[in-house]
């Protein structure tokens, strides 16, 4: 018998193959990917606060930082808690503020402030974002100067910020 064309059997195979070999390649570019938007949230966050302090000068005023956990978002506020229009930082679709940790407090789920005094300082604080392949980051904001440090783990990021308050523990 002579044959000119593909069985429907033989087609299927072909898209079944092709279909692994896409996903195998998504799998392979999502890690990069999600560490290269890991990277630009954690500069976003950082210009934030650096911006939120300068204003402050700028303006000889005290400004708020508003976090909102548990929607993902920061807002820029002025003392009151009035947002300040165009000032909020959205986190992308599956990442997330995981924990924010400001003295001895531990917040996962709600929303708070961290205020920002007419010289640009604040309280030190520290953030944990979380990716959607639950990769974690921690960011360590000092209080007096901004100076950003990224902690390994939980430890790590108590520690840093013990140490800023004299000797108490952050729990």
């Amino acid at each position: 018998m002579n044959r000119k064309g593909f069985t429907l059997v033989e087609l299927s195979m072909v898209v079944l193959v092709l279909g692994i070999a896409a996903a195998a390649v998504a799998i392979r570019v999502q890690r990069p990917l999600i560490a290269a938007n890991l990277s630009d949230i954690t500069g976003s966050l950082v210009d934030f606060d650096r911006t939120t302090r300068a204003a402050s000068r700028a303006q000889d005023r005290p400004l708020r930082m508003v976090m909102n956990l548990s929607h993902g978002t920061i807002t820029r506020a002025d003392a009151a808690g009035k947002p300040i229009d165009g000032s909020t930082v959205s986190l992308p679709q599956g990442y997330r503020l995981a924990r924010l940790l400001v003295h001895d407090k531990d917040f996962r789920e709600s929303e708070t402030n961290i205020a920002c005094s007419r010289a640009g300082c604040s309280p030190t604080y520290a953030i944990l974002l979380q990716t959607p392949a639950n990769t974690q980051q921690w960011l360590v904001f000092a209080g007096l100067t901004g100076q950003t440090i990224q902690a390994a783990n939980d430890d790590e990021a108590k520690q840093i910020l013990a140490a800023t308050l004299g000797g108490h523990h952050a729990h």
